[in-house]
């Protein structure tokens, strides 16, 4: 599974997702998960399972067809676990 954090340069608040979403899915025991920081322009290249971003992101790569969390706080892990475990059917 491929997951992407997108962010507008791929440099600031994508690795902060990458880091909370890599520690929620250690939490999950969820494996064989690669997750990315990508920027907008590189998002729809690298064919992810999984996008995370701001809404505005979200918005732009809607036509993708790839299920998104739309993050508003970039340090709730918690949301952010409900997330993931609603997409991958963990609950």
């Amino acid at each position: 599974m491929k997951v992407v954090c997108v962010c507008a340069f791929g440099l600031g608040s994508s690795l902060i997702l990458r880091m909370n979403v890599e520690e929620v899915l250690k939490k999950l025991g969820v494996k064989n998960v690669n997750v990315e920081v990508v920027d907008i322009g590189q998002a729809r290249g690298t064919r992810p399972d999984l996008i995370v971003s701001s809404h505005s992101f979200c918005e732009k790569l809607a036509d993708m067809g790839v299920p998104m969390i739309e993050v508003i706080n970039y340090v709730d892990k918690n949301f952010l676990e409900e997330e993931i475990k609603q997409i991958l059917k963990l609950q």
